[in-house]
């Protein structure tokens, strides 16, 4: 049977983690409110990610999405100068499946109906505006790469799994209609917003017009789920918004802690772990545009005026000449640095052990039951026995020991068997000395409260059953 508890579950691409608490404990009586949060056993938070509301949910009637969405809101800007900006006439794709068939793209799979001439000279299939992916892609094209390959093919794949750049059929392609993904990172964010006109994404994106698109909301399960007879009461927080800019890092860690990571040399913070150096307009993008002559690839078609920038993973430095004011600058940590703990990753600067408190440590220190749920856990901390664990009992014959082929061939060593998609940025706790794999008190913690999504779904049955 579930235990008593409240749970924060949050999906993040390939995994679902959950933070569990138990709230009916922590009620006193002789208050009303208290009396009322005693009715509670279980409260599941779902945290989904690299997606805007209107992505998904602006068609939902009677929320304040896409039908409110004026022209001042959604016309992108291309750059005309330094530091001048004008509309585009048409979006420029770089997705495989968006791309516009031209002289220097022959194998675009869609017409050219709009030729851009402000901010960039390129044909396209869209105008200036929001469209629908889902006239362009459905959900069992076979679009996915596999997943050990999955971050080899940034522009994505054609339907029919067909790489965009040979024109061969891509071994292993899946389905589901993936797009290239999107750029999400803290200053490239506040450069997009553009003090709220939110009129640079495409400018500043590397997938382009990408950005403006969206997914017909009727179509999505949960939506049908809450429109069938009998539903559960529910209710669309339409304008809530994420805790900080940028991607998954970042944002996880304001969930649990509710602060920004920090990293300087009182922590021994790497050498590579860079502060990052802004131009005038507040970017930290080098990368200059794809030329008109050659068919859509990577990098913003934003072109810096300036040198010297870097897009480091701290905030900028402060009091230098270059701090461009009014935005954040410091030693925090806003672009993904790895865990200093097992399981990491192999890419990029690992972030010391972080000590300013958690959501886990005040509730630890209230007596409260809690404990967090991630897809993939069990693999990726080698919890051999624990539900969700697939790599076998003893090593296998593989070079790295684990059973699973999709394993992550660079991090992968039975015990410790992630796969390949597992996402080590998605896991807060592990960065943090409480749950240290180096300490008695960090192992316990870890054995008490890091758990794998499987251990989640059988205790939720094993509740329903109880239930029912």
């Amino acid at each position: 049977m579930l235990r008593r508890l409240a749970t924060l579950a949050a999906l993040s691409g390939a995994v679902i983690v959950a933070l569990v608490i138990s709230a009916g404990a922590a009620a006193k009586p002789g208050h009303r409110h208290h009396d009322q949060l005693r009715k509670i056993d279980h409260i599941v938070v779902i945290y989904e990610e690299n997606h805007s509301f209107d992505n998904l949910y602006g068609g939902w009637e009677g929320v304040r999405g896409l039908s409110h969405a004026d022209a001042a809101h959604t016309i992108q800007l291309g750059q005309t100068g330094p530091s001048a900006f004008a509309p585009y006439e048409c979006l420029y794709q770089d997705d495989a499946n968006l791309q516009a068939t031209s002289a220097a793209n022959p194998s675009g799979p869609l017409s050219a109906t709009c030729n851009n001439t402000t901010g960039g000279t390129f044909p396209s299939h869209f105008t200036n505006a929001p469209f629908s992916i889902d006239d362009y892609l459905k959900a069992d094209d076979i679009t996915c790469p596999p997943v050990l390959s999955a971050f080899s093919f940034p522009n994505g794949i054609r339907k029919q799994g067909i790489n965009p750049t040979t024109g061969l059929p891509v071994a292993g392609a899946r389905p589901g209609g993936c797009t290239r993904d999107i750029v999400h990172r803290f200053y490239e964010e506040q450069f997009q917003l553009n003090g709220g006109q939110q009129n640079r994404y495409a400018l500043q994106s590397d997938a382009g017009g990408l950005v403006m698109g969206t997914y017909e909301t009727t179509k999505l399960p949960v939506y049908r789920y809450l429109h069938e007879a009998g539903h559960p009461k529910y209710a669309i927080l339409d304008n809530f918004f994420q805790a900080a800019f940028g991607g998954s890092y970042l944002n996880h860690q304001w969930l649990i802690a509710a602060a920004s990571p920090v990293c300087n040399a009182a922590n021994g913070c790497p050498a590579n772990a860079t502060h990052s150096v802004l131009d005038r307009n507040g970017s930290p993008t080098l990368v200059s545009p794809p030329a008109s002559s050659q068919p859509p690839g990577m990098g913003p078609l934003y072109t810096s005026p300036d040198a010297g920038l870097v897009n480091g993973v701290l905030t900028q430095s402060c009091g230098l000449t270059t701090t461009h004011a009014g935005l954040a600058c410091g030693d925090f940590s806003v672009n993904t640095q790895q865990p200093i703990f097992q399981p990491s990753g192999l890419f990029g600067a690992k972030l010391p052990a972080q000590t300013n408190p958690t959501i886990g440590d005040r509730l630890n220190a209230k007596g409260v039951d809690w404990a967090w749920y991630s897809g993939g856990w069990s693999n990726a901390n080698g919890d051999v026995t624990a539900p969700g664990y697939t790599n076998g009992p003893a090593p296998s014959a593989t070079p790295t020991g684990c059973s699973d082929p999709n394993v992550d061939p660079g991090v992968a060593k039975w015990p410790e068997c992630p796969d390949n998609l597992f996402q080590y940025h998605h896991q807060p706790f592990n960065y943090y000395a409480n749950f240290s794999t180096l300490t008695s008190s960090g192992l316990a913690n870890r054995a008490a409260h890091l758990r794998d999504e499987q251990e989640f779904i059988q205790d939720a049955d094993s509740s329903r059953a109880t239930a029912t």
